[in-house]
């Protein structure tokens, strides 16, 4: 553990007996992990993603991360050894600022272990199908949610549990769709072609849930069904809301003007008195970067921008009749823009 180089061993420093070990070690952590790859995926890979995973050069480093809750993210993160120093978690008990908000994983965290990683991708064989490749895992990511559904597809009698927003691809929409949001008979995407979600049913308990990051790839298959999965699109509106532009005159419409109601919206539709803009983008990014168990579904919108849906957690529109607590945000990525804010009925 107290090596911590760079460059890695070349391939020739491994006896024949280590590199059949090597062997064995990537065909069991293979299994089971395949992921959409595409040629052109390579255009979207980090700078991480374009180095080799070595026992020399990357190791485990196991986090716990507090939520505002009271609960905690445990996180294990296979990194290169410069990622971890520019970082800080080069040693137990260090706090370190972790900021992957596509994965519900930002703020300080506590490394709470360090890990030998024992693989090394030189020795992978990726067993390309098509667009399907095999990849290691780079991250778990494990927490409390009360938002999590069951999804029936086709005949399979084991439904596949997913949180809400996670976005699932819909062959319908050609798109990725939260998983609360995919409609009952939607096709959805599967290594062999599609299958049709049957029935949704929400949990009523709070529970764990994870979550992964593969190397090099963010669409991977999940269940016995292989259905194709994203790991979020929460990173592009949250980028929109921080750096993007805002369609301020359409925005506007649904606050008010100091005192004044301008009518241009319904009162349902309409963010109460007091309320600005900037004070409702504060809350929304904030709930994007720490708060992920309010991100109640994220997907596509009727008119192809991306869509979230948050729960600000009390009322927020200007009808004490019809109390509605939750925003709804569209980003047109194509755009760079923030084309609409406003309470969801």
């Amino acid at each position: 553990m107290k090596v911590w180089i760079d460059d890695p061993m070349p391939l020739s420093f491994y006896t024949s007996k280590e590199k059949e070990v090597q062997k064995l070690i990537n065909e069991k952590t293979t299994d089971g992990i395949i992921t959409y790859s595409p040629l052109s995926a390579e255009k979207e890979w980090t700078s991480v993603d374009f180095e080799e995973i070595t026992p020399y050069t990357w190791k485990w480093i196991d986090f716990e991360l507090p939520k505002p809750d009271g609960t905690l993210t445990k996180i294990a993160l296979r990194r290169p050894h410069w990622w971890l120093r520019e970082i800080g978690a080069d040693s137990v008990g260090k706090q370190v600022y972790l900021n992957m908000p596509e994965l519900g994983s930002q703020g300080w965290a506590t490394v709470k272990a360090i890990r030998v990683n024992q693989l090394d991708t030189r020795f992978w064989d990726e067993n390309r199908k098509g667009d399907f490749v095999s990849r290691p895992i780079t991250g778990k990511f494990e927490h409390e949610s009360n938002d999590v559904y069951y999804l029936h597809f086709g005949d399979n009698p084991n439904p596949l549990g997913v949180t809400g927003s996670h976005p699932i691809w819909s062959i319908d929409r050609n798109d990725w769709v939260g998983a609360s949001e995919l409609r009952i008979g939607e096709k959805v995407k599967t290594q062999e072609g599609l299958t049709v979600l049957k029935s949704r049913t929400k949990s009523d308990k709070r529970q764990k849930v994870y979550n992964l990051e593969i190397y090099k790839d963010h669409n991977f298959l999940v269940s016995t069904d292989k259905i194709l999965v994203h790991n979020s699109c929460v990173t592009d509106v949250l980028g929109g809301l921080t750096t993007g532009k805002i369609n301020t005159k359409h925005i506007q419409d649904h606050f008010y003007v100091g005192n004044l109601y301008t009518g241009a919206k319904s009162r349902s539709q309409t963010f109460m008195q007091g309320l600005t803009q900037a004070d409702v983008i504060r809350e929304a990014t904030d709930i994007l970067q720490n708060h992920p168990s309010k991100i109640l579904s994220q997907g596509t919108s009727s008119n192809g921008h991306l869509e979230v849906v948050l729960d600000f957690g009390r009322t927020i529109n200007d009808n004490s009749s019809k109390p509605i607590s939750q925003v709804r945000i569209w980003f047109d990525k194509a755009s760079n823009t923030i084309t609409s804010i406003h309470p969801r009925e």
